[in-house]
């Protein structure tokens, strides 16, 4: 859960990352008990390139927020055949 209730649900290849054919880890950090949580009580871990990968991420420094697309997959897009001109009018 991210800061403000909302969630970022992370599935199948975004939260794994295969390290040879007999072997996949979790892709993710914790950032230890030192880190100060996004949310009360709840672990800080690094979203990192795995995760955002296939996925639009907006980020807005101003308000010190990041937005996200979900999954670009299922609509057969990905940042390389993306209309990025869409809602820049």
């Amino acid at each position: 859960m991210l800061a403000g209730g909302q969630n970022w649900t992370i599935v199948g290849a975004s939260a794994v990352v295969e390290v040879s054919q007999e072997a996949a880890c979790f892709a993710f950090v914790d950032m230890g008990a030192a880190a100060a949580p996004a949310v009360d009580h709840s672990p800080a871990v690094i979203i990192g390139g795995h995760q955002m990968e296939d996925n639009l991420v907006v980020f807005d420094l101003e308000k010190w927020q990041f937005g996200f697309s979900g999954l670009l997959l299922g609509t057969m897009t990905r940042c390389g055949n993306f209309d990025f001109s869409i809602g820049s009018q």
